[in-house]
């Protein structure tokens, strides 16, 4: 079973993952978690990509044009089209998995909307967003994690972020697009119905550890639910 974690830059999404999965496997979950980001991936990625754009091309012209539009230059529309066909392939290749135990996927091809439609000059479309999510490949279950525009832009400030960069007015457009986009995403029909919601605006290892820990309850509740109603995908 494959579930993937999407939102904001500076939202938590990289510890709340670590907290839910060591909470899953500690109670006897063989839950695995798995981030892409590496450019390693480029290569183990490349053939699926591929083979998912013979079968759904439109996807990736639909990708280029919105990049070649939007991007702050030539060069950053390569590089985040890049990203874009290594989570697509990655999707493709997953697809595949016969593995036993959920597998918990950090920033994955739905997290790509990112890459396509989160710029700091232009604000993002909803129904490009929308026609995106209906395109392209989805995990059984969507994992959320929210936080307050304030939130994330005190977080991107004191982390940084390349395309956000470091004035403050750049910084609040980019992370402004950023909380429109996963909105509109996570509502949008196909993926609203394995959306999990994870307000994470806490700060402190108390916070985070409670919240990691009702996070793996909801995922362990959602997996069981949907195992009972289909027990095939106990080993997808």
């Amino acid at each position: 079973m494959l579930i993937e974690v999407i939102g904001c830059t500076g939202a938590g999404k990289s510890t709340l993952c670590r907290r839910a999965v060591d909470r899953l496997r500690a109670d006897g979950l063989d839950a695995r978690l798995l981030h892409t980001g590496a450019a390693r991936f480029d290569l183990v990625a490349l053939p699926g990509f591929v083979a998912l754009m013979g079968r759904r091309p439109a996807l990736a012209a639909f990708a280029a044009r919105v990049l070649l539009r939007d991007a702050d230059s030539p060069l950053a529309a390569l590089n985040l089209f890049r990203h874009f066909a290594r989570k697509m392939g990655m999707a493709a290749r997953l697809a595949r998995r016969r593995a036993p135990g959920p597998l918990v996927w950090e920033e994955g091809a739905l997290h790509a909307a990112h890459n396509l439609f989160v710029h700091v000059r232009r604000a993002p479309r909803r129904a490009e967003i929308e026609r995106f999510a209906r395109a392209v490949p989805k995990p059984d279950l969507v994992v959320y994690v929210r936080a307050s525009v304030d939130t994330l832009l005190a977080r991107t400030l004191a982390r940084g972020h390349r395309r956000a960069g470091a004035s403050i007015a750049r910084a609040r457009a980019f992370t402004a697009h950023a909380w429109e986009t996963f909105e509109i995403l996570a509502a949008t029909d196909g993926v609203r119905e394995r959306v999990l919601a994870v307000d994470n605006d806490v700060d402190g290892e108390g916070a985070l550890a409670r919240l990691g820990a009702e996070l793996a309850d909801r995922l362990a509740a959602a997996l069981g639910a949907r195992l009972a109603r289909d027990p095939r995908r106990a080993t997808a």
